[in-house]
């Protein structure tokens, strides 16, 4: 495994990570005004 590939891994994790994040974010908000409304 090259330097670059692992870098590679990481940041595709790093975003993959933050995206499902971003998402579940979104979800418990879009929750949260359904509930209100």
């Amino acid at each position: 495994m090259t330097l670059k590939s692992c870098y590679f891994i990481t940041l595709f994790y790093v975003i993959m990570k933050g995206l499902t994040e971003v998402l579940f974010i979104c979800t418990g908000v879009i929750k949260n005004e359904i509930n209100i409304t």
